[in-house]
């Protein structure tokens, strides 16, 4: 490494260091967090309004189109009435197995991608499990009871 590279980094670190501590402002960073801090917070003990929740869900929907896909790779849609959303989505594949079934699934049971790919989504992709256990044994290759399935899209032509 060059020996001018790691001063000139250190100089950079440093300006970043002042600008984000207050320095340069004539404020110091124990004043600027004690200013805002608990009580003294203009937004403390505030709750927002459903209105203005609703509206942010709104927008957020206009954004994404209602559809994000996680860091785990799974394709979440927004549902309003849902008993298992999560911040206002459902696990996608989990709504195609209800809409098949005609029901909620429970907490407990699973749903499981027969090809790995977590974006396909189709009804032949997916099989349901009455527990993680019973998931877990299908995935290592182990024997699953028939009453453990619950749905079997490789049933489906």
């Amino acid at each position: 490494m060059k020996r001018g590279t790691y001063i000139r980094t250190l100089e950079i670190r440093n300006k970043q260091s002042n600008a984000m501590h207050g320095k340069g402002l004539g404020i110091k960073r124990p004043e600027m967090s004690a200013a805002f801090m608990g009580e003294k917070n203009p937004n403390w003990g505030k709750k927002r309004s459903i209105e203005s929740r609703k509206k942010q869900s709104i927008s957020r929907l206009k954004k994404t189109g209602g559809i994000i896909i996680t860091y785990g790779g799974y394709v979440h849609r927004t549902v309003f009435d849902h008993p298992m959303k999560i911040n206002g989505y459902v696990p996608e594949h989990r709504l195609v197995v209800e809409k098949i079934l005609g029901r909620y699934l429970k907490k407990n049971e699973v749903v499981h991608h027969i090809d790995k790919n977590k974006e396909n989504n189709m009804p032949q992709n997916l099989m349901a499990f009455s527990s993680h256990s019973a998931h877990l044994r299908f995935e290592q290759g182990g024997s699953t009871e028939p009453d453990e399935i619950i749905f079997d899209g490789r049933m489906i032509k």
